[in-house]
């Protein structure tokens, strides 16, 4: 356990370096992996898939949101020149590679823009997949 702390410690403090030297303030994002989670299973409202405006994916203000995928799917929320990021598990949510027709990998977002929230596997509950709806969906 001592060796996932310090990892969780160093890759933490990479980021905050990371970004102090990129020029753009982090902050801790304001929502949990949990709450997430659950929002994104109200905004399902027990289909298979569902679109919907990037904008109900949270219930904080932001002002764009970019899907990055590295170990884990990061959501980076811009809030006002702050960006917080959100790391998610790929078991649980996940974008395909960016060659991939509606990849929103390395993609932004706006709150209007329309997504497809969609199952892996229709029935049940992961891996979620995030897709751009403007050209199908």
């Amino acid at each position: 356990m001592p060796f996932a702390i310090f990892r969780s410690y160093v890759s933490a403090s990479a980021a905050v370096v990371v970004a102090t030297f990129a020029g753009c303030a982090m902050t801790e994002p304001p929502i949990s992996k949990k709450q997430f989670s659950e929002h994104v299973v109200t905004l399902l409202a027990g289909k298979d898939s569902a679109v919907v405006e990037a904008g109900k994916l949270t219930d904080f203000p932001w002002k764009t949101l970019c899907f990055e995928r590295d170990d884990s799917l990061l959501l980076k929320f811009d809030r006002d020149g702050e960006t917080s990021v959100l790391p998610l598990p790929y078991e649980d949510f996940f974008v395909d590679e960016a060659h991939v027709a509606n990849s929103l990998e390395d993609s932004c977002v706006t709150p209007s823009d329309r997504i497809l929230i969609k199952k892996k596997y229709p029935g049940y509950q992961a891996p979620i997949e995030f897709q751009n709806a403007a050209q199908g969906g």
